[in-house]
Order: structure tokens, then C-alpha cells, then sequence
């Protein structure tokens, strides 16, 4: 008989773990999560975090298959279309102008100067610090 050195013996996980992954994947699924993103913001600032919040969508089971797990931002109420650093382009889900309400907000860095500079953007993250987790 072969022995695998990676298979675990022992009891099944303990019934009060379970129920705690259960809380905490209902906890993951109905965080709502938005990302910020504007002309020359940084590639691996804006798209790390969004790869986190989509592997934690699926790997949660109050997630539904195939949830980004994360809403993205343009910074510019009239376009969707931005281009990151490198001439990458993305297309935002919403626009400041009709984005919902969001637990975590995200403002990646990158080149900002034209996005700090632009008062209608300012007011609006100003306007969402109520949030409850903002980072940047």
C-alpha cells in the first residue's frame, strides 16, 4: 500500500467551524466592493486587489459563479473607457455618475495629478468617505 505524505487523517472539521465558514462566506458575499480607476492608474494597484476580491467571491459559497467580486469605477461620469499606465484599457462597470453605494472603496495609485485636480472627482470620493472601509 502507498502512503500519501499529503493525505490527511483524522476527524471530519469540527461542526462549529463550519458553521463559522458559513458566516464568513455570507460576510464575503455581501461586501460590495469598488475600485476606482482613471487615466494612468497603476495596473498591479487597481487589478491585485480586483483578483483577490473575485478569488474570494469564488471561493465563497453565498457567491454566485462567475462574480467579479468587485465593481469598477471610471473616474469620469461621460466615459467608461480608461487607459491604465502601459496603455492598458479598461472598461469601468459604472461611472462616478451612477455608481451604487459600497462597503470598500479602492482609489489605486499611479500617475494622479489629473485625477487629484479634478474637483467633480474629488468631491464624490469626498462624498463617499462615509464608507465604511476606504483605502487607498
Amino acid at each position: 500500500m502507498v502512503r500519501r505524505p499529503f493525505a490527511l487523517k483524522g476527524p471530519r472539521r469540527p461542526r462549529a467551524l463550519t458553521a463559522r465558514r458559513r458566516r464568513y462566506d455570507r460576510a464575503v458575499a455581501a461586501t460590495r466592493y469598488g475600485i476606482l480607476v482613471y487615466d494612468d492608474v497603476e495596473v498591479l494597484d487597481a487589478f491585485g486587489p480586483f483578483e483577490v476580491f473575485s478569488v474570494a467571491a469564488r471561493l465563497s459559497a453565498g457567491s454566485p459563479r462567475g462574480s467579479a467580486g468587485a465593481t469598477l469605477v471610471s473616474a469620469y461620469p461621460d466615459r467608461s473607457i480608461v487607459t491604465a499606465r502601459g496603455g492598458l484599457r479598461v472598461c469601468a462597470d459604472v461611472s462616478i455618475a451612477t455608481a451604487p453605494e459600497f462597503d470598500v472603496l479602492l482609489v489605486p495609485g499611479g500617475v494622479t495629478q489629473v485625477a487629484e485636480s479634478d474637483p467633480d472627482l474629488r468631491a464624490w470620493i469626498a462624498a463617499r468617505s462615509s464608507t465604511p472601509t476606504p483605502s487607498s
